[in-house]
């Protein structure tokens, strides 16, 4: 399976420090499956973490009832997977009661519940087991890594489409941070006070103050999404904003995605405990980015053949005919399946460019089903030495070359890559058969084309030459 951009951004982790474990729940640090609930506890350097009670829980969001955009529909005191508690023990304070239940997992309205009731706990990582069908055709998986030289817990939702059609869906995390009604936001990554959805991370903690240290629970910082993101989330329960309880410290994250068919998605979100607000700001950037993230050392073990989709892309393809006659038609083809954003037919603009002239145009790829993620269309093209710009079609002569490109945001680095494929317009076709996006077409050495219905007739004595063609697909990245 194709790599999507981890090995470059893990090579570059620094190695942790020396620290000390202490694994509970009949744990170590290898691999071992686990009852649950299970907590894991570490020290690093001046902190000592607990996440406690990994399992089921009975009461998520602190029962309170919920409605979101998505049709999620909870009414309180449902179970689902997650940490129920967390403490966080710094040089000069401790703070306790994070989470009433958190990092819990929703699909398509249906939450996860682990199991067996057992998980497999491998170092600092819990990995919970397969929940099969949590949706129809979709598998579920949970695992958290706790990360051993900060108080952080990388929370990775895997959902593997298992039929051979792709699937639409939603999926929402979501959880309680115990801070109740005193919850007040004091940072997001974009410098306000205000959650929105375009935020990367948000900070807050049980202090009403701005600025203002926590009180007794930690000061929790949850990022939801990196800069380079194929799926981008809605804030359903924005943590600050009341509740029907009065309470103020629920959070939820509704992210809507396409799972190709026999294919795997991820979707990961951090949540970090600090003692200071300026602590949180200060480490939230680790969290904005793959490549961030991978500077700061917390994407270790962490599966590089996943697509994280709030965190990355997925790579596209274009693939245009490679030779063509004037006044032929050009055959355009976009592949990328993170331009499924609906459950229908969309549209894409691709622009075709030709070298000898400043000639331009747009032309409008149409997808060829609900969630295919591939997009065809064709450009008519006039044999003509003056070019009309916006026209709707391209004069060319032989000699041109033209290059037809698109701006596929983002790639498997989360970075923006241009897709370019070249065609160049001939006197005589000389690969292949026919015309279309494989490039291909027939010659003799007398006659500009040829039935394609015709046999071949190939051998030392033949008149016919035939050549196989090439497709020209050329990538540009630009930052990541």
């Amino acid at each position: 399976m194709k790599k999507h951009g981890f090995d470059r951004l893990r090579g570059a982790a620094a190695a942790a420090g020396a620290i000390g474990l202490g694994l509970l729940g009949g744990g170590s640090a290898r691999a071992a499956t686990v009852e649950t609930p299970t907590t894991v506890k570490f020290t690093g350097t001046n902190f000592m973490a607990t996440w406690r009670s990994i399992a089921n829980q009975t009461s998520i969001l602190n029962g309170d009832p919920v409605s979101t955009t998505g049709g999620f529909i909870y009414t309180g005191n449902l179970s689902a997977f997650g940490i129920s508690d967390a403490s966080l023990r710094a040089t000069t304070a401790r703070f306790t009661d994070f989470y009433d239940s958190g990092m819990n997992l929703a699909v398509g309205g249906t939450l996860f519940v682990n199991p067996n009731g057992t998980v497999d706990l491998t170092g600092t990582t819990v990995t919970s087991n397969t929940m099969t069908d949590i949706i129809p055709g979709v598998d579920a998986q949970v695992e958290y890594y706790f990360v051993p030289n900060r108080p952080l817990a990388r929370a990775l939702y895997t959902l593997t489409n298992t039929t051979n059609a792709p699937i639409f869906t939603s999926v929402l995390v979501m959880g309680n941070y115990g801070s109740n009604e005193q919850t007040t936001v004091q940072a997001t990554s974009d410098g306000d006070l205000d959650v929105e959805d375009t935020d990367l991370w948000v900070v807050s903690n049980d202090n009403v103050n701005v600025p203002g240290d926590s009180v007794s629970v930690p000061t929790a910082t949850l990022a939801t999404q990196g800069a380079g993101a194929a799926v981008t989330p809605v804030g359903t329960m924005k943590p600050g904003t009341a509740q029907p309880s009065g309470n103020k410290d629920n959070f939820g994250y509704r992210y809507v995605l396409t799972i190709p068919a026999n294919d795997r998605v991820g979707i990961m979100l951090f949540s970090e405990m600090s003692p200071t607000v300026d602590a949180a700001t200060t480490d939230a950037a680790d969290l904005q980015s793959l490549g961030a993230a991978g500077v700061a050392g917390v994407l270790v073990g962490l599966d590089n053949t996943l697509p994280i989709l709030n965190y990355q892309g997925r790579d596209g393809e274009i693939t245009a005919t490679t030779q063509i006659l004037p006044g032929d038609d050009l055959d355009i083809t976009v592949t990328d399946q993170d331009l499924n954003t609906r459950d229908e037919v969309e549209t894409i603009v691709v622009t075709v460019s030709n070298d000898r002239t400043p000639e331009t145009e747009d032309v409008t790829l149409t997808e060829t089903g609900n969630l295919t993620g591939k997009f065809t269309g064709l450009l008519q093209t006039v044999d003509d030495p003056v070019p009309s710009p916006g026209a709707g079609t391209m004069a060319v002569q032989t000699g041109d070359m033209l290059t037809t490109s698109f701006l596929s945001y983002p790639d498997a680095d989360g970075a923006n890559e241009t897709l370019e494929a070249e065609t160049e317009v001939v006197e005589k076709l000389s690969v292949g058969i026919g015309g279309g996006s494989s490039g291909c077409s027939l010659a003799t050495t007398g006659t500009d084309r040829i039935d394609p219905s015709l046999p071949l007739l190939l051998g030392a004595a033949g008149s016919l030459l035939v050549l196989r063609s090439r497709k020209r697909s050329n990538r540009r990245r630009t930052g990541i």
